[in-house]
């Protein structure tokens, strides 16, 4: 029987970059394997061996196991690997090198620039300001703003118009 393969992917849900832990990666082998030990698998932080790393899911036996990468305390790319001969197939041939598999964990948060556009003083409208993020960010509305002045009747509106999706 050939050797096991193994396809190294972020786990479902997981996504690249985050600022969540731990980091979930799931190993696929081509057949079932004994003997996977988080010990075995290479993972390095930024570079650097990392050695917080447990298996969450899959026993002996299984073809599926998930990786937990865990405890960063910094802003930097992970990168898994299964090395060779980590675990055997049930006629003890040891599995081929996975793909490496990298994720970015991101704690750095995103700083914003506010530039007023329109003129200042003014009394047209709308009055326009740029808002300028130091990375690229997703979620941004205008329930994120907080507007304070006198406004005719009390009432301020903010319409938002992005420069694109994800970007800075």
């Amino acid at each position: 029987m050939p050797a096991p393969t193994c396809i190294l992917a972020l786990a479902g849900g997981q996504v690249s970059p985050t600022n969540q832990l731990p980091l979930l990666f799931t190993a696929t082998f081509s057949q079932p394997v004994w003997g996977l030990n988080a010990e075995d698998i290479d993972v390095t932080f930024e570079g650097n061996p990392w050695n917080d790393v447990t298996i969450t899911a899959g026993v002996d036996g299984d073809a599926v196991y998930t990786i937990s990468v865990n405890n960063l305390i910094a802003t930097g790319e992970v990168i898994v690997t299964v090395p060779a001969d980590a675990a055997q197939n049930q006629y003890a041939e040891g599995n081929i090198v996975s793909n490496p598999q990298n994720c970015v964990f991101d704690i750095t948060r995103p700083t914003p620039t506010i530039t007023l556009v329109s003129p200042n003083p003014t009394n047209l409208s709308p009055v326009v300001y740029t808002v300028e993020f130091s990375e690229p960010v997703f979620g941004f509305d205008a329930n994120a703003l907080t507007v304070t002045g006198p406004f005719p009747g009390g009432i301020a509106t903010i319409n938002i118009i992005p420069v694109g999706l994800g970007q800075t």
